[in-house]
């Protein structure tokens, strides 16, 4: 029975909607020297999905997201650094259909940035908050299942992203190998890989 409704296909005349808009939630892990003291966090972010031809094949993948790491404290001290991913992605995507299933992939280049704070909570002083950013490439490959095949199809999608931006400053605590260092910032090359989830609605 789940083979049958997988297999289901829109009927020959309903025309692939030509734009699918959605919104989704994504689990995030840093890999490159930001590692070190950064595992990773979670995001969210919303898509646009734009057709480019009569078929669904070709779309052009727009995507905007905000990520949350997790902090970077220091126990001795209780200086604490705070870092927010935020970026702007787009970029073509190949889609297949293959009756309710469509799979696709997308090369996607960018703005990738990261919004960061650092304080010592035992003295309430804020050293800093500030922005750094660039461009950023990378890309995508991802399953959406239909579930709704009406006038504004919903599909629900599944996908893994790799985003690399170079480096970039992030705040930290204290280096624990040297507890002279004061809290700061340190600038380190780094990617994110994504597991990533989404719910589009056609138009």
């Amino acid at each position: 029975m789940l083979v049958s409704w997988l297999a289901a296909a829109p009927a020959r005349a309903q025309d692939p909607p030509r734009v699918r808009l959605g919104a989704g939630l994504g689990a995030d892990l840093l890999v490159g020297e930001a590692s070190d003291f950064l595992d990773g966090g979670t995001s969210r972010f919303l898509l646009a999905d734009l057709r480019l031809g009569p078929r669904e094949r070709w779309h052009l993948r727009l995507d905007a997201m905000w990520g949350t790491l997790e902090e970077d404290e220091d126990e001795r001290t209780g200086a604490r650094a705070e870092n927010d991913l935020l970026g702007v992605m787009a970029g073509p995507q190949i889609t297949g259909v293959l009756g309710r299933l469509r799979p696709y992939a997308a090369a996607l280049v960018g703005v990738t940035g990261v919004v960061w704070n650092t304080e010592v909570p035992a003295t309430g002083d804020e050293v800093r908050n500030d922005f750094e950013g660039g461009f950023s490439w990378g890309g995508h490959a991802g399953l959406g299942v239909t579930l709704d095949q009406g006038d504004h199809p919903v599909v629900v999608q599944v996908e893994t992203r790799l985003i690399a931006s170079g480096a970039r400053d992030f705040a930290r605590a204290p280096d624990p190998a040297d507890p002279s260092r004061p809290v700061g910032t340190v600038r380190s090359d780094f990617a994110a890989i994504s597991l990533r989830i989404a719910v589009t609605l056609g138009f």
